[in-house]
């Protein structure tokens, strides 16, 4: 239900001059959730999300954050008094998590999980390397370590104007089960954004309604889907990853052939090998014979720790000085990453 959607106040004339915080502001919304509970019946709802993406509209304006926290925590605490037992979240973009950690923290003080549109890409809209995925997984488990994560969006285009393409698209499936597997505790649901591509009269409307004309973000829009558009759409490399990928994991019991998925997942999975671990004095890192492109580590605040250029098949790193945790180590080669973790201990 979102009073706030990305960058536009979604609720009617009368409450658009209203603050957020205000009484009246409050009840009007609280009615609208007594009329869901009235029309929902006996229904069971896994989570109930207040908001979406509304960082974008606040940007650094910290009045707008305050008054929206008071707000939430009030329609909040009204959704669990008529729905016992229910799980309350908003919806954050990544980006806005990171840029506003203090308001993101407070905002989220009054949930049962953490909410997070997720779209790993650079400001120019183009894709971040899929080595960012593990990276801010980690970040966002350290920063509300006692609370699930609900990917309520999640995404990655295939446009070549995004530097993408469906191969890269694919691979990005692939990756975010890998680093899932990893933080599966913490991790509660991802919902992978959209089944189809846009048509272009969607593309149009999102276009006039984000107030945004750059071909590289609409581009993003349009091919973010995991089937084609066009007729009656044909599956992209990337919806068949994902039916493999949670098929490895009994997700699903589809009579598809996953052979050349599970190939390559076997291949991710061996091609980096991490010793000792728990590692005191140094830890060694062995690659197979692929050709590598780059490799780094990072602690589990997210923070690069050491890079290497080429390594070689065998590579052994001292880390006796390093604090002790959590690390994850991250090969690149060509297009493809593979990632591993060890713990330093004393």
């Amino acid at each position: 239900v979102t009073p706030i959607n990305t960058n536009h106040l979604e609720v009617p004339n009368d409450l658009i001059p209203v603050n957020y915080d205000d009484t009246f502001f409050i009840n009007r919304f609280n009615t609208l959730l007594d009329t869901l509970h009235a029309h929902l019946g006996n229904i069971t709802l896994a989570s109930l999300v207040i908001g979406s993406e509304y960082d974008v509209y606040f940007g650094t304006d910290t009045s707008k954050w305050r008054r929206y926290t008071t707000f939430y925590q009030a329609t909040a605490a009204h959704a669990k008094a008529i729905w016992p037992g229910i799980n309350v979240a908003t919806e954050l973009t990544f980006n806005g998590i990171a840029a506003h950690l203090l308001q993101a923290q407070q905002v989220n003080a009054q949930s049962d999980y953490i909410g997070v549109s997720y779209y790993p890409l650079q400001s120019d809209f183009t894709v971040k390397p899929l080595t960012t995925i593990p990276t801010d997984f980690s970040f966002l488990i350290t920063l509300f370590p006692a609370k699930p994560l609900c990917f309520y969006q999640y995404g990655f285009p295939s446009a070549a104007a995004c530097n993408s393409s469906e191969q890269l698209q694919a691979q990005f499936i692939t990756q975010t089960f890998q680093t899932w597997d990893q933080y599966a505790a913490q991790v509660r649901m991802i919902d992978f954004t959209w089944l189809h591509e846009l048509d272009t009269a969607v593309v149009n409307y999102y276009a006039t309604y984000y107030g945004l004309s750059d071909t590289v973000f609409l581009e993003y829009l349009r091919t973010i889907g995991l089937r084609t558009w066009p007729g009656n759409g044909t599956d992209k490399a990337a919806l068949h990853e994902l039916r493999c990928q949670a098929k490895q994991r009994q997700y699903n019991n589809l009579p598809i052939n996953c052979l050349a998925g599970l190939n390559h997942i076997m291949q991710g999975t061996q091609s980096l090998v991490v010793f000792p671990n728990p590692a005191t004095y140094s830890v060694t890192l062995q690659r197979n014979a692929i050709e590598s492109k780059s490799l780094e580590i990072y602690n589990c605040l997210g923070e690069l720790m050491l890079q290497l250029k080429d390594v070689d098949e065998l590579v052994t790193i001292p880390v006796f000085n390093w604090p002790e945790g959590i690390y994850q180590v991250v090969l690149q080669y060509g297009k493809q990453v593979s990632t591993q973790t060890f713990v330093k201990s004393k």
